[in-house]
């Protein structure tokens, strides 16, 4: 006979002051999801994620997670055992899926890692958008091909360096040093959680992640050694001109924002910002500051314009005379607080927003 929805289920039974912490945890989460939904229906259509962009940023996040909780783990394990603490070992064994657990507490939120992998993730679906365009000598061999046959060993081992570097770019994204250091304690803490405050767990995996954190070597990101060959090759204004219309018929995106960082003096995140900012503005006066040339303006707009189609090419064309009237000298002005120290540039950010606040709480 069924029981009556009245009787107690024996060994099921929950208290009441845990049924109201749950739905108080609930209610929370439902206000927080509402939130998100609100500022997802304010957002304009221009700023809205693809689910493209989202499903492979996601992914590559995970990809990151699982690798670095993989890494930490397994370490964390072997150093279990071979201190005999077999049972702590096998929990740690059992751990939780890592990804879902970190998402679902939002544990990145406002730590920099999301955005980063995010502009890294836009950055290659833009480079694999652009159009491919014939060579007029289809004999030459491409740009890199070229750089990495130099008789400059130091340009020659860059070029074969960054070659190697695009072609790791599926799965996991390496982290520049600060981040890679946020990320892989967040992972740390997730993976405790497994061990339910077990000190030797929390031992173990300490001792684990400051190894990892030993062995990580930023030098290695694709966008790092993209701006090592920029700086080995250290252009003349007529030589860049070349190599960035070279780049961008190459569809080597990340060297082309090399070469505007290298050129510009400033960081690699703000010239691929610049890239990927659908309206160009910023980057129309970031060219002009470089002083190129109007072929190679218009070849690298009309080149990001045919890779996102939410860029219009014929508002590009109605500009590209105006674009030519700013002078370099102008140009170079106007990006001037760009090659400030990202650091500084952030606190007189959080000062100006201060500054806001306490004019209108007045």
């Amino acid at each position: 006979m069924s029981a009556e929805p009245s009787e107690p289920r024996a060994g099921n039974s929950v208290s009441a002051e845990t049924m109201l912490a749950c739905a108080a945890a609930a209610r929370a989460r439902a206000i927080a999801a509402r939130a998100g939904q609100v500022r997802d229906f304010l957002l304009p259509d221009a700023h809205r994620l693809s689910e493209h962009v989202r499903h492979l940023t996601l992914q590559r996040l995970s990809a990151t997670i699982d690798s670095v909780a993989r890494e930490i783990g397994e370490h964390a394990v072997r150093l279990l055992e071979r201190d005999g603490k077999q049972g702590a070992a096998a929990r740690l064994k059992q751990r939780d899926t890592i990804p879902e657990t970190l998402l679902a507490a939002q544990a990145f939120q406002g730590s920099g890692i999301i955005d980063e992998i995010l502009a890294a993730t836009s950055l290659d679906l833009l480079t694999d958008s652009l159009p491919v365009e014939a060579k007029e000598d289809p004999d030459q061999p491409s740009l890199l091909v070229r750089l990495s046959q130099s008789e400059d060993r130091l340009v020659a081992t860059a070029a074969v360096a960054l070659m190697h570097a695009d072609g790791r770019k599926q799965g996991g994204v390496i982290l520049p040093a600060e981040l890679h250091h946020r990320l892989v304690w967040i992972v740390a803490a997730a993976l405790g959680r497994t061990g339910a405050g077990d000190a030797d767990i929390d031992g173990a995996l300490i001792e684990a992640t400051r190894r990892s954190l030993a062995a990580h070597d930023e030098g290695d990101r694709a966008e790092a050694v993209a701006m090592r060959l920029a700086l080995t090759l250290d252009p003349t204004a007529e030589m860049r001109d070349a190599l960035m219309t070279e780049a961008v018929q190459d569809r080597r995106l990340l060297l082309l924002a090399a070469l505007m960082a290298q050129g510009l003096r400033i960081e690699f995140t703000d010239a691929r910002d610049l890239l990927l900012d659908r309206e160009g503005s910023g980057l129309w006066v970031a060219l002009r500051a470089l002083d190129l040339a109007r072929p190679a303006i218009a070849r690298i707009g009309y080149a990001l314009c045919e890779g996102d189609p939410a860029r219009d090419v014929e508002q590009f064309a109605a500009q590209i005379d105006a674009i030519m009237k700013i002078s370099p000298d102008y140009a170079r002005r106007a990006i001037a607080p760009m090659r400030l120290d990202p650091d500084y540039r952030q606190a007189m950010m959080m000062l100006d927003i201060g500054k806001e606040g306490g004019a209108n709480d007045a």
